[in-house]
Formats: C-alpha cells, sequence, structure tokens
C-alpha cells in the first residue's frame, strides 16, 4: 500500500511540483526531520525514493540543500530500521547522480555540494566500519548504499572524493577484506542457510550485491589517474582477493550444471556478478602497468597452491580456486598478450599454459567445469597458441568435444577449435578435424532437440570458422553438416541468430571447391520447396525437418531460403549457377513480382545479382521458361520495385540488379533501357532513402561513363513528376547528394561519370539549375527562432558550374587525405586555364536521336558493356568484384586535374565563367591543377 501510494504522489509531481504542488517536498522533509513515527518516516522516505529522479535542474538543487541535512540523522542516530536508512541513502545517491547528469560539469556546481556532503563523510565511513556478521543481512544493505553512493560521488565528483580518499578508501578496504569469508560460507559455499532480507515494500538485499558494489567502487579508482596510486601499495593483495571472490558460487554450479544456456550466456552476455566484476578490476590493473602483471601472477600461483592444498586434503570442491585462477587470466587476455614477449614482462604467459595443459587437460578425471573452462582460455589466448605451440590444446579440445563429454566441455572445445584451427598446422587439421565436425554436427542436433538455443548459436558460428580455416580438409563433411544445419534453421527460421550463422557456415562449406556440389545437392530441394509454395509453407517429404508452422513465419521460411540459395550461387560455375536457377528462379521471380516485403524483395534483388554474375543470363532459363521469357519478367518485375507505390527499402535492390543487368545482357536489354531508366529517374524524383538514392546514383554514372551525351537527350526528354524534364530532378538530386557517397569504387565511378556529363557541354545541361553555395550562412549564427522564421537560403548556379565545384571539393579532400594543403586564399586569377589552347572540338552533345529511338539506345547499351572490361557497372558493394574494375585502381585526384586542364583547353571561355562560381578554396584547388 505504502509503494500504490507513493507511486501516485510521485505520478503527480512529475507535473505539478513545484508549480500546483509547492508544499510537497517540504512537507516531506519535515516529516523526515520531525516524526518519531516510523511508519510515517518510511513512508515520507519511500515516496522521495520514487521521484527524487524526476526533479528538474531547478528543484534538484532546492531538494539537494533541504534534504541532505534531514536525512544525515536517519543515518547516524540509532532506532532507525535498515530499510529506512537504505531509502535515505539510495535519495542522496538519486540527487547526486541526477546533479552529476545535468549540471556536472560546471564547478560551481561542485562547489554548492561540497559543503552539504561534508558532515556525510564521518557517516559513510562510520557504516563501512561497523562490524558485518553473517547474519546481518540489513547491514549489508545499508553497507551496498553506501558504496553506491561512493561510486556516483567519484563518477561525477572526483574532486570532493580526494580530499577524503584516504579515510574512505581504507574503510572499503577493511569490508572487503573482512566480507570475503562472509561470502565464501554465504554465497561460494552457500553453508548458511541465509535469506535475503525483504523489507516491508518488498524489495531485497543479499552479500553478492554488496561484493559487486565494492568491485565497481575499486573500478573506479583504478580507472582514475589521480585516485590510482592510492590502490598501488594493495594490488598484489587485492588481486589474491579478488580471485577468491571469483570462484564458483553453489548457485552457479547448479544453474549452469542443469541448463548449459545459462553457461554459454554467462560467458557471452554483460552480466552483473561479484565474479564479472572482479574480472573486469583485474583487467584494469593488468592494463595498469607491470604492477599489475606481477600481482596477477602472484595471485594465480597462490590459487593454484590452494587448490593443490584442498584437493590433498580430499575437498571435493579443490578444483574451483583453480577455475577462478583460470578465469581471472582469461579475463585479462587482452593486455597479457599485448605485453608478452616484450622487455620486462612479469607474467609468465608460456609457463602458465603449460601447466594449464598439464594439470587440466592432461589428466583424466578432472572436473568439467574446470576443463571447459582450460578449453575457453585457450579461445582467448590463441594467438599465444599459434602453430606447434598450440598442439595440445587443439588435441585436448578436438578429444574433448564428443557426445559422452559433460556440455560445458563441449562448448569449451567448440571455441577452442574455433580460435585455435586458423594458425594450427595442416597436418594436425587433417587428422583432428573430420572428427570434430563429426562431434559439432552431432551438437548441432542434440541442441535442437533439447531447445538448446544458446547453446546452438555457439555451436554453428564456431563451426563456421573450424570450416574456413580447415578448407578442403572439411569437404567431405558438407553433406553431413548440410541437413543438420538445415534443420536448425527450419526448426524456428524467425531466429534471426541462428539464421545469420547457418549462412556463415554454408558460405565457409560453399567456398571450397570439392564441398559445394555436395551442398547444392542435399540443400537446393528443400530451398526450392520452401520458395515454390510459401502460402502453404509445403515442403516435399524428404525435408529433414517440416517448416510448416505458422502462417507468421512465411516471410522468414522463403526468405531464409532465398539467402541460403544466394549462398550457394557466389562461388558457383556457370553450370551450377544452371542449376541452382532452374531450381530457384521461378519461384524467387514470382517473389519479386508480386511481395511487398522489403526484406525479401532486397533478398530476391541480391539472388539475381548472384545468378547472373555466375551464370549469365543462360542462368535465367527453367523447366518450361527461356532465358529470354525469364529475362523480361524479371526486368518487369525489377520495374516494379522503382514504381513510386513501394517503400523506399523495397526498391534498394532494383538498381544494382540493373546494373547487373546491363553488364551480362547489354544488347538483350535495348528495348527495356528507356522505360527502366525513366523509372529510375522518377524514383531518385521522390526517393528519401540515402541509400537507395547512392544505388540509383551508381547506376546512372555506370551507363553515362560511354555515352553521356546520350542519356542527357534521354533525360532531357523524359518527364518528371510535376512537370518539366527529368533531367531538372536527376541533376538536382546528384549534385546534392554526391559529397553523401562511400566506398572507394562508387566515388570514383560518380566522380568520373560527372567529369564525362561535363565534358559533354551539353545545352541541356547548362539550363539546369542546381543548389550552390549557402546564403544565409553570412548573417550570423542561425538560431532555431531563425530557422523557423526563414528558410534556407540558396545561390542557385548552373549544373556545369555546381559539377566544376564538386571536383574542386574533390581535389580538396584528396589532398587533404594525402597530407597536402587543401587550399588556401587565392586571388582568383585563371591565368592558367586561360592559357590553354582554344582548339575547339566537336562538343560530343549533337545527338539527334533521344532513347527512344532503338538506334540510340543500341548505342547506349553497347557503350555500357565496353565499359570496364563489362565489369564496371555493378556498383557491388563485396571487394572481390571491384578487384577487377580498372576504376578501383584509378588515381582520381590525377584523373580529375586531367580532365580539367582539357576542358579548359577545350573551351577555355566557358570554363573560366564556371571557375567564377567558385569559391577562393575551390579556385586555388582549380588553378593548382595548371601548375
Amino acid at each position: 500500500m505504502r509503494t500504490a501510494v507513493g507511486l501516485s504522489i510521485s505520478a503527480i509531481a512529475k507535473w505539478d511540483v513545484p508549480d500546483q504542488w509547492p508544499e510537497l517536498l517540504g512537507g516531506l522533509t519535515d516529516v523526515i526531520t520531525s516524526a518519531h513515527d516510523d511508519t510515517l518516516l518510511a513512508g515520507a522516505v519511500r515516496c522521495l525514493a520514487l521521484f527524487v529522479d524526476d526533479l528538474g535542474e531547478k528543484q534538484v538543487h532546492q531538494a539537494t540543500a533541504a534534504l541532505l541535512p534531514a536525512l544525515l540523522p536517519v543515518l547516524t542516530r540509532s532506532g532507525y530500521s535498515s530499510g529506512v536508512r537504505r531509502r535515505a541513502l539510495a535519495i542522496v545517491h538519486s540527487l547526486v547522480r541526477t546533479i552529476s547528469d545535468t549540471l556536472g560539469d560546471d564547478p560551481r556546481t561542485a562547489a554548492a555540494l561540497a559543503p552539504l556532503l561534508e558532515p556525510w563523510w564521518p557517516a559513510l565511513q562510520a557504516v563501512l566500519r561497523a562490524p558485518t556478521g553473517l547474519h546481518d543481512v540489513g547491514g549489508w544493505g545499508v553497507k551496498l548504499e553506501v558504496v553506491r553512493l561512493l561510486v556516483a560521488i567519484a563518477n561525477g565528483f572526483r574532486k570532493l572524493l580526494q580530499a577524503h580518499l584516504a579515510a574512505v578508501l581504507t574503510a572499503t578496504w577493511d569490508l572487503f577484506v573482512a566480507s570475503l569469508p562472509i561470502y565464501h560460507q554465504a554465497v561460494i559455499s552457500n553453508d548458511e542457510d541465509i535469506d535475503a532480507e525483504r523489507d516491508s515494500d518488498g524489495e531485497t538485499t543479499d552479500v553478492e550485491g554488496l561484493v559487486s558494489q565494492m568491485f565497481e567502487f575499486l573500478l573506479t579508482i583504478a580507472g582514475s589517474k589521480r585516485m590510482s596510486p592510492a590502490l598501488e601499495r594493495v594490488v598484489p593483495e587485492l588481486m589474491r582477493l579478488s580471485l577468491g571472490y571469483m570462484e564458483m558460487t553453489a548457485g552457479q554450479v547448479d544453474q549452469w550444471g542443469g541448463s548449459i544456456d545459462s553457461y554459454v550466456a554467462d560467458q557471452e552476455e554483460e552480466t552483473f556478478t561479484a565474479r564479472t566484476s572482479a574480472e573486469l578490476l583485474l583487467e584494469a590493473l593488468v592494463a595498469s602497468g607491470r604492477a599489475g602483471e606481477a600481482g596477477l601472477q602472484a595471485a594465480v600461483h597462490a590459487a593454484f597452491e590452494r587448490a593443490a592444498a584442498v584437493k590433498a586434503a580430499g575437498d571435493a570442491w579443490w578444483w574451483r580456486p583453480r577455475e577462478a585462477a583460470l578465469l581471472a587470466v582469461g579475463g585479462c587476455a587482452e593486455p597479457l598478450l599485448a605485453a608478452a614477449g616484450t622487455a620486462g614482462a612479469r607474467f609468465d604467459l608460456r609457463g602458465f599454459l603449460a601447466s594449464v595443459a598439464a594439470e587440466d587437460l592432461g589428466r583424466p578425471g578432472v572436473e568439467p567445469f574446470l576443463v571447459g573452462r582450460a578449453l575457453w582460455l585457450a579461445s582467448r589466448l590463441a594467438p599465444a597458441l599459434k602453430g606447434e605451440r598450440g598442439a595440445a590444446f587443439l588435441e585436448a579440445a578436438a578429444s574433448r568435444i564428443g557426445a559422452k563429454d559433460h556440455p560445458c566441455i563441449q562448448m569449451g572445445a567448440c571455441r577452442a577449435l574455433a580460435a585455435l584451427s586458423c594458425s594450427a598446422p595442416t597436418a594436425a587439421l587433417q587428422r583432428l578435424l573430420p572428427d570434430a565436425l563429426h562431434s559439432m554436427t552431432a551438437i548441432i542436433g542434440e541442441c535442437q532437440v533439447l531447445s538448446r538455443d544458446g547453446a546452438l548459436h555457439l555451436v554453428i558460428e564456431c563451426m563456421a570458422s573450424v570450416v574456413r580455416a580447415g578448407g578442403g580438409v572439411c569437404a567431405a563433411w558438407a553433406r553431413p553438416a548440410a541437413g543438420a544445419l538445415l534443420r536448425a534453421w527450419a526448426a524456428d527460421p524467425t531466429d534471426q541468430l541462428v539464421t545469420m550463422d547457418v549462412l556463415e557456415v554454408v558460405e565457409a562449406f560453399a567456398g571450397i571447391p570439392a564441398a559445394l556440389p555436395a551442398l547444392i545437392d542435399s540443400m537446393l530441394p528443400h530451398l526450392r520447396s520452401a520458395v515454390m509454395v510459401p502460402a502453404a509453407h509445403a515442403v516435399n517429404s524428404s525435408m529433414p525437418v517440416s517448416v510448416a508452422r505458422a502462417e507468421a513465419n512465411s516471410a522468414s521460411v522463403v526468405g531464409g531460403a532465398v539467402d541460403l540459395a544466394t549462398v550457394l550461387l557466389r562461388p558457383a560455375s556457370p553450370a551450377q549457377a544452371a542449376v541452382v536457377g532452374a531450381a530457384m528462379t521461378p519461384g524467387v521471380l514470382a517473389l519479386l513480382a508480386g511481395s511487398d516485403d522489403a526484406t525479401l524483395l532486397q533478398g530476391a534483388s541480391e539472388y539475381f545479382r548472384e545468378l547472373l554474375r555466375a551464370g549469365g543470363p543462360g542462368a535465367l532459363a527453367s523447366p518450361g521458361a527461356s532465358a529470354e521469357d525469364m529475362l523480361g519478367t524479371l526486368l518487369g518485375a525489377l520495374g516494379r520495385l522503382l514504381a513510386p507505390g513501394l517503400p523506399d527499402s523495397a526498391a534498394i535492390g532494383a538498381a544494382p540488379a540493373l546494373c547487373t543487368l546491363l553488364r551480362a545482357a547489354p544488347h538483350a536489354l535495348v528495348p527495356a533501357v528507356p522505360a527502366l531508366l525513366a523509372a529510375a529517374a522518377r524514383r531518385l524524383a521522390i526517393a528519401e532513402s540515402p541509400r537507395l538514392i547512392a544505388e540509383i546514383l551508381v547506376l546512372l554514372a555506370a551507363v553515362a561513363h560511354r555515352e553521356p551525351a546520350q542519356l542527357l537527350d534521354f533525360l532531357a526528354s523524359a518527364p518528371a513528376p510535376g512537370g518539366g524534364s527529368a533531367l531538372q530532378p536527376v541533376m538536382r538530386v546528384w549534385t546534392e547528394r554526391q559529397g553523401e557517397l562511400r566506398g572507394h569504387y562508387e566515388i570514383n565511378l560518380t566522380v568520373t561519370a560527372l567529369l564525362h556529363l561535363l565534358a559533354t557541354r551539353h545545352p541541356a545541361l547548362a539550363t539546369v539549375q542546381v543548389k550552390g553555395r549557402r546564403l544565409d550562412m553570412d548573417s550570423g549564427i542561425k538560431t532555431r527562432a531563425r530557422a523557423r522564421q526563414q528558410a534556407d537560403q540558396w545561390h542557385m548556379v548552373s549544373a556545369p558550374a555546381r559539377i566544376l565545384a564538386l571536383m574542386a571539393d574533390t581535389l580538396l579532400e584528396a589532398r587533404e587525405a594525402r597530407g597536402g594543403q587543401g587550399g588556401g586564399s587565392d586571388s582568383g586569377d585563371s591565368s592558367g586555364w586561360e592559357e590553354a589552347s582554344d582548339d575547339d572540338d566537336d562538343d560530343g552533345g549533337g545527338a539527334q536521336d533521344v532513347w527512344g529511338s532503338a538506334q540510340a539506345v543500341h548505342t547506349v547499351a553497347e557503350a555500357a558493356s565496353d565499359f570496364g572490361n563489362g565489369e564496371g557497372l555493378d556498383p557491388d558493394r563485396h571487394q572481390r568484384e571491384h578487384e577487377r574494375d580498372p576504376l578501383s585502381e584509378l588515381d582520381l585526384l590525377a584523373y580529375v586535374r586531367e580532365q580539367l586542364c582539357a576542358l579548359a583547353a577545350a573551351q577555355p571561355g566557358d570554363f573560366q565563367a564556371l571557375a567564377a562560381e567558385l569559391n577562393p578554396a575551390q579556385r586555388a584547388a582549380v588553378q593548382a591543377c595548371f601548375t
């Protein structure tokens, strides 16, 4: 009831305090300072705790000035319950954190807070120094809130803490030392039946929360250059104690023993336990210098000795200290690997790994959690285990991944195999990987049956790394693995993590020439079934697991099948591509022609790009339909994507697919070119997605590369949405968005295409007006009020002038990237281009037939097919294709300079007129081309 009423008051306070309810804060403060009724006091504190986080800047200062003095007696005087004291400290914590978040950068804030906090320091230290008993659960909670408050002060007002750091740190250290035996008894060993305290408001506290907060406070101190020296004296002991806190608890042993998914999640997700908090502190200390390395070395040695001693005494839990030591070293892998082999390295990594290989992996009957941790450690320290040095760990991983091994060992073995295979000797891989892949395949099936989703994700992810490393050694396992992977995917096609992992493994196998035929043969029938009859989710009877689940799964089933087929096409030969196409193309083409799902349409577009790249237009043929018929249907489907009715996300794949088609079948596209380019221009005029705009610009640039005058003729004659010619919106968008294009190839392609357009001196291009420089930037700072009253103002220039400005910007950016001087002030002298040759060439823009003529279309299509030896049209993001395109190796700076010189030589008068629109820096960059 108290909580319910407090929440009601809090909800009102968010809107009405202080204007409509000014007396609330003062009234609650008066209750705290004067009330002797514990229930009334508890209610006031609870209510404040609920809404103090939502106070505004002005209110939080008022509240802090009123509440800090009022709440201090709650902490210092006896008679108050631990729950009320905790709540009072939580209010102070919220006030400090809120002030830090809103006004922490203002030095006056710290100056105002300092006198208010000054009387709190002795009280906070007194709480930390108070005896801590095993059953004093309420006392743990009060101490926890004190440490939380110290963390907030350390993060927000470090200078205020520094003045009291010695005393505060001493009190915290004493508590840290005294809490370890309590933590061992209550949490790690769970010898005592101690329930977390539940107060009258239903909240609980336990000792593990206190320990985690102490680690966070120590981590904050260790991360501060000014405060970290205070820890130097205790670093060795701090590391030894930290390893004690990192031992597996009885609860973790029970939970992880019964659920391998929870064990995997603990290693992969951000969890807030004492164990992970200690791991973060150790990593920070080791990264800080040699003292941290030496401290870790000593702490690990002590943990190993302690484990040996309790083992000799017959303790069944002897392995806990050793497992904690392995976890600690694995958590510090990054700084330890960076220091390994350097002069003065203080941690003996090689000796440590030899001990692990001999003691934890070389003996029978070792506790499974310890073996699993040792294999996990090998994956973390894989860079130090290259070649023969990692042979023992690779052997152990391959031999401990079988069905009879504990699941935690299997997970560690998967991690180790994935990390070590990439640097292992070929002979070792040939001997070990076949059995390892057999076991991985079996584990995938077992995880699916037992619904171990986390473990399934991990094993499939590791299999991808193993296959990539093993190469041809893994080829024989393509077919069995494909069946297991299909079953895992089909069991829940909506699980995007598993789907992506399956795609990675299939891609890794497909990259092995000897494995690809088996993949195609075993997977294609099932993928075809999923795509051909998506509405009913019909699959043939040989499908490993029926994908006929719920109607909501339809998009996931079809999309996953298309993506898997696309992966098979990437390394395929023409003959293999034809096989895939014959099975998949009818269904994927129907999808492309009729679906409105943006993700499916992007996947289908990518499928056809890969199909045409691998097999050419002939791969479009399918039973009952010729390649020519399928090509016509494909062009219609791609044109549909560019129509205004579909969202931008659905149209993204159209332009790249058209680029691939232009390269693969230029002559067959002659009749369709006008309609497709008109659709692309219309879509560009209304597109909002930066990615879609970039893809269409790359398509237009590719077409413009050889016959720019023909492209300009066509755009000038094609209608635009809203009236006028398509050339106006195309050049407007292109000149405005050119600077947003990313990617070396895309920039080279579009910049050189703009130069080709400029070189035509086409009369239609000169009539197009586009935005030049901003006019309102010279009128002072543009405030929000001014922006609302007045829209952006631009100086309009001709498209050729803007293209020249873009070329100048390209020169400036290229020089800056190369470390040169990008420009500077310039007198504007254009004598360099005025002195160029006055010889006039044919303007290159006199083609009379627009693209409504089949002859004109044929000319442009032929020109497009010649560009880049047939490779330059596809703006594929994959580096493997761009590497074969001469544009990828183009020296753009030299090319732009050469073309500008040629333009100035051909028409110096026109060039000088265009240059008059440049700013001083741009003029200087262009002028430098002639010197």
